[in-house]
């Protein structure tokens, strides 16, 4: 896969998409990560899972923040 796409926050590759799964897994890959990243959002139908690669991130989950180094991950049910 690996098509590549802009965020304005950082770029996108597609590894998996959900045609390819049944509908079951879309994975995707940030690259050149800017601060402050995507706006809080809500996924009403699916989870979303992060893993950090490298350098150190801030995600919201609900009322929880969490600091992930390389190597940590968190779902966002």
């Amino acid at each position: 896969m690996g098509e590549r796409h802009s965020l304005g926050f950082s770029t996108i590759a597609f590894k998996v998409l959900p045609r390819e799964t049944g509908g079951g897994l879309f994975l995707i890959e940030h690259t050149n990560m800017q601060k402050g990243g995507p706006g809080l959002h809500l996924h009403c139908a699916q989870e979303e899972w992060f893993y950090a690669v490298e350098g150190t991130l801030l995600f919201q989950v609900g009322e929880r923040r969490v600091e992930l180094k390389p190597g940590d991950s968190v779902l966002g049910p």
